[in-house]
């Protein structure tokens, strides 16, 4: 199963953060498991975070559907491509770190069969990038001509040159630590109840053997790190809420 998305809850702020990683919509999960699990959360604010280099443009769709029902906000912490795009265009605001790699084109379509089929297809595409272009200009507030340019191509962005262009809000240095909200032990340990598992002793214990840790990407390793802890973590004591 591929895990293109966690969700983190913050109890203290009722923040849901969600991480959007590596193929959006393709294998495992799917947009409507992120919908029913905001809904449950019921949060005050959702922020979302992405490093991806797209997917599925209609799932990104269902994803600025879902995103544009709370007070959502996203944040590019490397690559917004694509199908990731568009689902931060559902986001009240977009910003990204400095050297940020952002990317737009129409989505693009398979189909197998008699001509009758390739061409309901090219229709359902055709009906897909209206929706995207929509998007774009009321975001970007640019004349048409100009964001079907862009969807008619690769269409690359620094992301100073998204800034200029309308698509992002802000560019936002990256933080040499984590934000406490997103950190997963801040938020494993953020309830009063005492830790009471031997598993999950151990498995503290475990993690702390290594100490300080040297990886190449830290946004990546975190956001695995935290799509692991989505589906691992089994809540044992009923009055401790780790999240999901």
């Amino acid at each position: 199963m591929t895990f293109w998305f966690s969700v983190i809850h913050d109890p203290n702020t009722n923040v849901a953060h969600v991480q959007l990683s590596d193929d959006i919509g393709c294998g495992g999960q799917t947009s409507g498991q992120l919908a029913e699990e905001l809904k449950r959360l019921e949060p005050s604010r959702v922020s979302v975070q992405i490093d991806s280099r797209g997917g599925c443009g209609r799932t990104g769709l269902n994803l600025a559907n879902i995103f544009r029902h709370y007070d959502s906000h996203a944040q590019i912490v490397n690559a917004g491509m694509s199908a990731a795009l568009i689902a931060a265009l559902g986001c009240r605001t977009i910003r990204a770190h400095p050297n940020s790699k952002i990317l737009i084109h129409s989505p693009a379509g398979y189909a197998f069969g008699p001509a009758e089929e390739l061409l309901a297809a090219a229709l359902d595409v055709e009906k897909l990038r209206g929706y995207v272009q929509e998007l774009l200009l009321q975001k970007t507030e640019q004349p048409v001509e100009i964001v079907s340019r862009w969807l008619s191509r690769d269409t690359w962005f620094t992301s100073e040159e998204a800034l200029a262009a309308g698509i992002l809000d802000g560019i936002d240095e990256p933080t040499p630590e984590p934000a406490p909200q997103s950190d997963l032990a801040a938020v494993a340990f953020s309830t009063s109840p005492p830790l009471k598992s031997d598993e999950e002793r151990a498995f503290w214990d475990w993690i702390n053997a290594f100490g300080a840790l040297e990886v190449e990407n830290p946004e990546r390793f975190r956001s695995e790190l935290m799509q692991w802890a989505a589906f691992n973590l089994r809540q044992t004591n009923p009055q401790t809420d780790y999240g999901h």
